[in-house]
């Protein structure tokens, strides 16, 4: 009697003979994420943002957003047990950084450029003027520019501009519409709006800095990331190829990184300041940790680019935008 119930005992405990051994449940979130990764590069590599409904996803999923979810997937793969996964994750990580370093990553030595320069900045205070003209304009010294391009300048207010002129006395300085403005040591001669397809404003400023002339094109486009952008930057080209014979620069926030595939007719006939001559990551929003270069500045075959840099100011999400340049006789 005793040894059947031992015997039924040891029965109940052991597992059946014919259970199958379960495997391991994958990481919800890990898979999330690496789909998330995938897909970010896939897109990046080949339509870009060329169909406006993706291109919400192609702004969102930057380089060094993909880099940190794939870095993220990699450590949950790993704490799993899933370790050809994790390393998956680790090369997906390298391999996006590379790209990023490609594409976002400038190092230029020594412009070829000879003749008397001045300087250009261009910055996006984020209406910083409006409530704090002595900040803003400490922040305009530390340019030391002849020329400062706005937008979003926080001067519509004529005691706004008015205090900003007290506190800059060396300047003329002059709000146009539409959020832009502009701050010039030497004189505004004119000024003209080209709407940029309903989706932006592009202002043309005459100006004079000693005794030199030159247009200055000031652009704002509209932030929607699933806007479609050939509209907005073809008005851009269109108005920049209107001044081939002239000296023109043009500077603004365009709401569009540069490595976007809507720059592409705007480079073929004009430089941009900063991938010709200055050193270092391209971006400029949002601070403190920029991942988009949003903000630019180009010019024409008659604008020769000596310098350029990109500032930091934790008054604004925009990094300032600085260029030495120089107009070219021909």
């Amino acid at each position: 009697m005793t040894c059947v119930s031992t015997l039924t005992t040891v029965e109940k405990n052991s597992p059946p003979q014919n259970a199958e051994r379960q495997s391991p449940r994958l990481p919800r979130k890990a898979v999330i994420l690496t789909t998330i990764v995938c897909t970010g590069l896939l897109i990046r590599l080949t339509i870009q943002d060329r169909i406006p409904i993706l291109s919400m996803a192609y702004y969102m999923l930057q380089f060094p957003v993909l880099i940190v979810l794939a870095g993220a997937a990699a450590i949950m793969w790993y704490r799993k047990a899933f370790v050809p996964a994790a390393l998956a994750n680790v090369v997906l990580a390298v391999v996006c950084f590379a790209l990023y370093f490609n594409v976002s990553y400038f190092q230029n030595g020594n412009s070829n450029v000879s003749g008397e320069t001045f300087r250009v900045a261009f910055w996006n205070p984020g209406r910083l003027a409006q409530f704090q003209q002595k900040v803003f304009a400490n922040e305009v010294r530390r340019f030391d520019a002849d020329v400062v391009a706005l937008v979003e300048s926080g001067i519509h207010h004529e005691v706004k501009r008015l205090k900003c002129q007290n506190e800059l006395p060396d300047y003329e300085i002059a709000y146009f519409g539409h959020g832009i403005g502009a701050l010039v040591r030497g004189h505004i001669l004119s000024h003209e709006f080209v709407p940029l397809d309903e989706r932006g404003w592009c202002c043309l400023v005459e100006f004079e800095v000693d005794g030199r002339q030159a247009t200055l094109a000031i652009v704002d486009i509209e932030s929607n990331p699933a806007m479609d952008r050939t509209g907005p930057l073809g008005a851009v080209v269109e108005i920049m190829n209107n001044y081939r014979d002239r000296p023109i620069i043009l500077a603004g926030d365009f709401n569009t990184p540069a490595e976007s595939v809507h720059f592409r007719q705007l480079r073929s006939e004009h430089t941009s300041a900063f991938e010709s001559t200055g050193t270092g990551f391209a971006a400029t929003w949002p601070v403190p940790l920029p991942v988009l270069s949003l903000d630019q500045i180009w010019g024409n075959r008659l604008i020769g680019f000596a310098h350029c840099y990109l500032d930091w100011s934790l008054q604004s999400d925009h990094r300032p935008v600085v260029a030495d340049l120089t107009i070219l006789t021909n």
